[in-house]
């Protein structure tokens, strides 16, 4: 697992997104939970992104907290 400051993460979430996300999780009795998020193949382009809470990160994602 990588820890990266916010300025090295690849994405950016506002505090109003992040926000949201903790209500989402709170509401599937989630608050622990990590947020994944992905691309796979799929969709009409052959991607799509994918968000999900996972309880432990995998050995090479990237946490942000």
């Amino acid at each position: 697992m990588s820890a990266m400051t916010q300025t090295q993460f690849p994405i950016r979430l506002t505090e109003r997104a992040i926000a949201r996300v903790k209500q989402i999780l709170a509401k599937q009795g989630k608050q622990d939970a990590y947020l994944r998020v992905g691309v796979r193949a799929g969709g009409c382009s052959g991607f799509e992104h994918v968000m999900l809470p996972v309880d432990t990160p995998r050995p090479n994602d990237l946490v942000a907290e």
